[in-house]
């Protein structure tokens, strides 16, 4: 079984894009990605069109086994809408694989309905002009710019909840400036416990540690990233869910 496991992430690891290709399309940026076990239910996903440059920071319902599958599901949601269907704004994206997510897990013939699913914010920047957009479903991201965080929050909606009555996604549009930098992420880093209490490290210092590293570079603050997840875990506590963070910078 362990080697079953074990062999699942190569395959898991095998749709991630690699660092060379994210720096490619996000050349000052920051990824720190961690799955609480072998395998994750958080993925990231990122592509390029005419352009136009994708990132998506993805957390599926549940983490190890149930979790990786549900991000199979999700990593053919987003190739059939962006690659196979060329559809490029991201709440409309969001819209298709949210009834692509729905309907694969629910097939015409099974009378058990699966309301397992998936978080999403999703990316859309084109270098040239400095154009962002954002759509999320349930997951915000955050637009730091000189030392203000601005938190833009995704629609309450997750991925796989499809209605045929509901409206699209939210769009959200944003003309970047040189220096501005943008953070998505799942809830594993500001939902994990730790401390000297054993609390939740929450949003509140997670927005926070963004403002104050805004001054190193995406390298630098990555690795602050990190130790501060690490140092806040210590020598008692577990993680409890996988953890994925992303940022750029303009």
């Amino acid at each position: 079984m362990q080697d079953s496991i074990v062999y699942a992430k190569r395959i898991q690891n095998s749709i991630l894009p690699n660092e060379k290709f994210i720096k490619k399309l996000f050349p000052k940026s920051l990824l720190f990605y961690s799955p609480k076990d072998v395998v994750s239910g958080d993925f990231y996903w990122a592509s390029e069109n005419n352009g136009i440059h994708y990132f998506a920071a993805v957390d599926c319902t549940g983490h190890g086994v149930p979790g990786a599958i549900m991000s199979i599901v999700g990593y053919n949601a987003l190739y059939t809408s962006l690659v196979e269907h060329q559809e490029l704004l991201p709440n409309k994206v969001l819209s298709e694989i949210n009834e692509f997510t729905y309907r694969s897990l629910n097939d015409q013939y099974s009378d058990e309905e699966v309301k397992d699913g998936m978080d999403m914010a999703l990316i859309s920047y084109e270098p040239a002009t400095k154009k962002l957009q954002f759509s999320g479903a349930m997951n915000p991201m955050y637009l730091l710019r000189g030392d203000e965080v601005e938190v833009i929050k995704g629609d309450k909606r997750p991925i796989g909840s499809y209605n045929e009555n509901e409206n699209e996604y939210k769009m959200h549009e944003f003309q970047l400036k040189t220096n501005d930098r943008v953070y998505v992420f799942s809830d594993g880093y500001p939902d994990q416990f730790g401390g000297e209490r054993g609390k939740k490290f929450m949003y509140g210092k997670f927005r926070k540690m963004f403002n104050e590293t805004s001054h190193l570079s995406m390298k630098e603050q990555q690795s602050h990233i990190v130790k501060v997840f690490n140092d806040w875990l210590g020598s008692k506590y577990q993680q409890i869910d996988d953890v994925l963070v992303f940022g750029f910078e303009v």
